[in-house]
């Protein structure tokens, strides 16, 4: 976790992105589930999901960096939409007046 100055804390995505391929990589259910799920809505067909978990699992580290570079774009993408989402609702917050 990194903090910015404005005191919110984001997570460095690459590091998280590579962290639930490694647990997926190793047979973890959960982070697997939720890499192969990226990786559908990126496109990519079953078969070809498969093929790059088999590289991976073979030491391409091609294979291994494209999962996770998807994965970290996933998250990015996330965070930002959850950021939206947030500024959306303050703004439909109404001001309180000051006591």
């Amino acid at each position: 976790m990194e903090t910015r100055s404005d005191g919110q804390c984001f997570a460095n995505a690459f590091a998280v992105a590579e962290h639930r391929v490694n647990m997926a990589l190793t047979g973890a259910l959960l982070p697997g589930l939720k890499v192969v799920r990226i990786l559908r809505e990126t496109g990519f067909a079953r078969p070809h999901i498969q093929s790059m978990f088999e590289d991976a699992r073979q030491g391409n580290h091609h294979a291994h960096l494209r999962m996770i570079e998807f994965t970290a774009d996933a998250l990015v993408e996330e965070e930002g939409l959850e950021a939206r989402n947030l500024e959306d609702a303050d703004d439909d917050q109404i001001p309180r007046a000051a006591t």
